[in-house]
């Protein structure tokens, strides 16, 4: 019967859950159903380092412990071994790091990423390393340090010299002190990508440098320039210096109305004339 061998004019059993044992009754070599052939014997399991593949145990590539759907790809290794690709090296290979049992593939182009595989720590050669991945070119923003991509100041386009000093604004910005600021300060106008000085002691200079619309404290106004005393022939009007009338040297009360005159011109009705009219007098400066 199945189980069983001929042996002379006996019929001789086979090993246990052995279907067939031709040879001898020792070494089986068909076994019965859910029953594996391993080393001429039956076993319902496998051993470590081999898989079951219809009635036999098909061994595993070296050092593998576990091979369930392939023989030629690995699950699980023994110890001191890690498993990479379906293989058990002895050492995760660059480009990887160690996982538990297992070496993780790092991101792309990138030759270590120790604590994560999804944040790399250096990259291979000819890439750069920018927020824990790999480049070809460090983007705008960005200034190659090393093998490193450096983050300029924030809203800097090119921070050549420096991730400090900024070179060159994004849209909207200007260039101040090194950093990008979206309004220009106190004392400097936005001309294109940088904030432009005004003149000394003015604060504000909107359409040019050179015209001043306002002046620091304690400043005064005056044809565009920032000055710290009206000049003769002046007077102050909030933060400004306003023209007397023509040829008058002061007109505290009022622009329009003159209270003493230049050299060689005489007041009259608060204005400058060269003579007095018809009809007064010259009293000192005054008709």
């Amino acid at each position: 019967p199945v189980g069983t061998r001929t042996s002379g004019t006996n019929c001789e059993d086979c090993l246990k859950d052995c279907k067939s044992c031709e040879s001898s009754k020792e070494v089986c070599d068909l076994c019965f159903d859910n029953f594996f052939l391993h080393e001429d014997k039956c076993i319902s399991k496998c051993p470590d380092g081999f898989r079951g593949a219809d009635t036999i145990c098909e061994p595993c590539r070296e050092n593998c412990k576990s091979c369930t759907n392939s023989k030629d790809i690995c699950d699980l290794c023994f110890d001191s071994y890690f498993l990479h690709h379906g293989q058990c090296v002895t050492e995760c290979p660059v480009g990887t790091r160690i996982s538990g049992t297992n070496c993780e593939d790092c991101p792309e182009n990138c030759k270590s990423c120790t604590n994560s595989k999804d944040i790399c720590d250096t990259c291979s050669d000819n890439y750069f390393l920018y927020n824990g991945r790999c480049v070809t070119e460090c983007p705008v923003g960005t200034r190659l340090s090393g093998t490193n991509c450096e983050d300029c100041p924030e809203n800097c386009k090119e921070c050549e010299s420096s991730k400090e000093v900024c070179d060159l604004c994004f849209d909207n910005f200007f260039l101040h002190e090194g950093k990008c600021i979206s309004r220009c300060p106190d004392g400097f106008r936005g001309e294109d990508t940088i904030c432009e000085p005004c003149r000394e002691n003015c604060k504000s200079c909107e359409r040019s440098k050179d015209i001043c619309v306002l002046c620091f404290d304690s400043y005064f106004l005056y044809q565009y320039q920032c000055v710290r005393e009206c000049p003769v022939g002046t007077r102050i009007s909030g933060t400004n210096c306003e023209d007397c009338p023509e040829n008058c040297k002061s007109c505290e009360n009022s622009k329009d109305i003159c209270d003493s005159c230049a050299d060689n011109y005489f007041l009259y009705n608060g204005k400058c004339v060269t003579e007095c009219p018809v009809g007064t007098r010259i009293s000192g400066m005054n008709c």
